[in-house]
């Protein structure tokens, strides 16, 4: 269980077994659950979105022709780099200008709460050591993957966003693939990504870059709470 407290003294607590709900109901605005239970809509949940696991094992991507293409047509110059030490204002500043769907943050239309959520996701990244890839494009901060192994091991990308503006579809894929190769080199064998089955442009990518070497590995419902 982890708890948030906004500015304007908003009680957010991130749960992830049932069993967490209600103790938090007793201390808490809001309430973000990831996982299964019966008699939440009872409890006052609202079934926010719905996960699918998809498991694969890392083979170090060939360079997507759609990438490849996007390249010799853009006239900027793009550069990526694999960061440890990162600065959690670099990646907020890109970050900030997304995530009005994601359940994690847009709790409701308050976009001051929805942007303090990402600033203390980032900077919670930052303190479990994720790594930080990095897109540049004329030396401009241009896109991100944050990055870490799970509790069993495998990869996962925790938060990824490309900078508002860039026309460059192919963007996303060659950003991907550079993370993939980055987990390779540190000894990472299996990636598993929870991805929105409402996500439908980050499903087909995943589907892309796995090349359909992929399994379903479950999924996850999430669920919000307000107190009344």
């Amino acid at each position: 269980m982890d708890t948030v407290t906004t500015g304007d003294g908003k009680i957010v607590t991130y749960c992830t077994d049932v069993s967490e709900v209600k103790p938090a109901m007793e201390i808490s605005d809001f309430i973000v659950l990831s996982g299964e239970g019966s008699g939440l809509e009872e409890m006052g949940f609202v079934h926010a979105d719905c996960s699918v696991n998809m498991l694969c094992r890392i083979a170090v991507p060939e360079e997507s022709e759609k990438a490849e293409d996007d390249k010799k047509r853009d006239g900027a110059k793009n550069r990526f780099s694999l960061w440890k030490d990162w600065d959690p204002e670099d990646i907020f500043d890109i970050a900030k200008e997304h995530f009005d769907n994601d359940f994690r943050f847009a709790l409701d239309d308050d976009k001051d709460r929805k942007c303090e959520l990402i600033r203390h996701y980032i900077e919670k990244l930052k303190s479990e050591g994720a790594f930080a890839s990095l897109l540049y494009r004329d030396e401009e901060l241009a896109g991100f993957n944050l990055w870490k192994r799970d509790e069993k091991g495998q990869g996962r990308i925790y938060l990824s966003a490309v900078k508002s503006g860039i026309k460059n579809v192919g963007i996303a894929v060659f950003l991907y693939e550079f993370t993939l190769k980055a987990m390779a080199e540190e000894g990472i064998k299996q990636i598993s990504e929870w991805v929105s089955v409402r996500n439908l442009p980050s499903l087909n990518l995943h589907n892309k870059l796995f090349g359909g070497n992929y399994k379903f590995n479950g999924y996850s419902d999430k669920w919000i709470w307000r107190k009344p």
